[in-house]
């Protein structure tokens, strides 16, 4: 008989705390939203983020951004497989000008026709911890493709199917 109570009292405990527990959100169930995503750090691109060059020129241009509460910034400038990053290879060290900008000159030379990105890392530190923002400036050489309807043709049910060239760019 004890043996039978021990067990009923255990069924019964099991099944008020089956029942009060919360039950657990999925992950479906869960909006990932600005309050759940990873803080970067308060590093914004400041200057133009798209260029245009010719085939086989040199690109010079000047990166501003502003990073709040911090008096150095760490750059490192990456670049797509199709452009020549000729400066700066190694990342730099930057200070605040009088405007409260951080600027950057950047060499490149384009020696593809397409959309090209350049890759800027940007890091501060300070308080013991770093933060780091990675942001892109793009960079079309030659002319942009046209946007002209290639070919047209019916599916099996009737609907207009248009085929156009994939504007994809892989480094």
């Amino acid at each position: 008989m004890k043996c039978l109570s021990k067990l009923a009292l255990a069924a019964c405990l099991a099944l008020s705390t089956a029942a009060c527990a919360p039950e657990k959100a999925t992950v479906a169930d869960t909006p990932i939203g600005p309050d759940h995503s990873k803080p970067g750090a308060p590093i914004t691109l400041v200057s133009d983020s798209s260029y245009r060059s010719e085939v086989g020129a040199e690109l010079n241009l000047t990166l501003s951004l502003r990073a709040h509460a911090t008096e150095r910034l760490t750059v490192a400038i990456k670049a797509d497989s199709a452009l020549n990053l000729i400066s700066p290879l190694t990342p730099v060290e930057l200070t605040r000008d009088s405007d409260g900008r951080f600027n950057l000159d950047i060499s490149v030379r384009t020696p593809a026709a397409g959309r090209h990105y350049l890759r800027i890392y940007a890091t501060t530190a300070g308080q013991g911890a770093s933060m780091s923002r990675s942001m892109s400036v793009g960079i079309q050489v030659g002319d942009p493709p046209s946007s002209t309807q290639k070919s047209s043709t019916n599916a099996d049910q009737g609907e207009k199917l248009r085929r156009m060239k994939a504007e994809e760019f892989e480094p």
